[in-house]
C-alpha cells in the first residue's frame, strides 16, 4: 500500500513503474481521466465517493 503525496507531474511515472495495482482514488473533476489512464497501463482502478474517503 502507498500514500504517497506526489506533484501532478511525477504521478504518471510513478503509475507506470508499479504495474497491475488497486487504485482507489476519491470522485473528483479529474478522477475519470485518470481512471481511464491508469486502467490503460493495466491497473484496476476504483473510484470512491468523498464521504467514504475518510476512513481510507
Amino acid at each position: 500500500m502507498f500514500r504517497k503525496k506526489l506533484p501532478r507531474k511525477h504521478f504518471l511515472a510513478f503509475m507506470q513503474a508499479h504495474l497491475g495495482c488497486q487504485v482507489a482514488m476519491e470522485v473528483c473533476a479529474t478522477a475519470r481521466h485518470w481512471a481511464r489512464t491508469l486502467a490503460d497501463l493495466g491497473h484496476e482502478v476504483r473510484l470512491i465517493a468523498p464521504k467514504f474517503v475518510k476512513p481510507y
